[in-house]
């Protein structure tokens, strides 16, 4: 069976707002002998003055398949969005805001006579946009990339035992830009575990939840490097005389004593 579904809405403040929403679906349901399928597209356009004449195009698409096979229902999801910002004072160039993302992975349901559970994978690439006036360019420059490996684990109906668990592995990376300060790549690692047990017809309700986050980033640290008389840009002032050099005991210099 096939449903077709689509909605549009428009939101303007005095004109110095509009938005135009518009949103479109299909879904197939099937049966055992046909794959279930599910896809939806929505698309956001804004214009804003109040900052210039701002305009924004944003795209979003989900959708998945999935086929069930007895009591387990395998299957993949995606999500891909496309975000657009430009403003006339800058040209065509696209504002930092824009962005573009993939995310996808598989899944699997299971129902079984004494519990239900769901286990997903997903994976999304990121990429940020810069903003690069000096070029006009209106096409996507890519700012850096961010990569995402998330876990996700659900148990019910296990003697009135709910179970949850989340992993998440992110890295940044910047990419180097003349001009631009150097910024610093970052790992991040976050883990969620929640398990709720009832008891006693809902008299007792326990709860654990665990969380932990770690995040290793490079530090930049100044390397000073001694070179001929007025060619420097620090000057070494040893405050404490132990003749070893430290980040506080360097000043700029003047343009006599460089």
């Amino acid at each position: 069976r096939l449903e077709l579904g689509g909605s549009a809405g428009w939101l303007s403040r005095g004109g110095l707002f509009t938005s135009l929403r518009q949103q479109y679906s299909a879904l197939v349901r099937g049966d055992t002998t046909l794959p279930s399928a599910d896809y939806t597209a929505e698309l956001i356009g804004t214009r804003d003055t109040t900052g210039g004449q701002t305009l924004s195009s944003w795209l979003r698409q989900r959708g998945g398949v999935s086929y069930a096979i007895g009591r387990l229902t395998p299957g993949v999801r995606f999500l891909a969005e496309n975000r657009n910002d430009r403003n006339s004072m800058h040209g065509d160039s696209l504002l930092p805001a824009s962005f573009r993302s993939l995310e996808f992975g598989p899944e699997l349901r299971a129902e079984l006579p004494f519990m239900s559970g769901t286990a997903a994978v997903r994976f999304r690439n990121e990429d940020s946009a810069r903003l690069d006036t000096a070029s006009r360019q209106h096409h996507f420059i890519s700012d850096g990339t961010a990569e995402t490996w998330s876990l996700h684990g659900e148990l019910r109906g296990v003697k009135n035992l709910n179970s949850t668990a989340d992993f998440t592995y992110r890295t940044r990376r910047y990419n180097n830009i003349p001009g631009v300060p150097a910024r610093l790549n970052s790992v991040t690692v976050l883990g969620r575990s929640q398990t709720r047990w009832s008891g006693f017809n809902r008299g007792v309700d326990l709860d654990a939840l665990y969380e932990v986050q770690t995040e290793q980033a490079a530090r930049l640290q100044y390397l000073y490097i001694r070179v001929p008389f007025g060619q420097g840009g620090y000057l070494w002032i040893d405050l404490d005389s132990n003749g070893v050099q430290t980040e506080n005991e360097f000043r700029l210099t003047n343009a006599s004593d460089g």
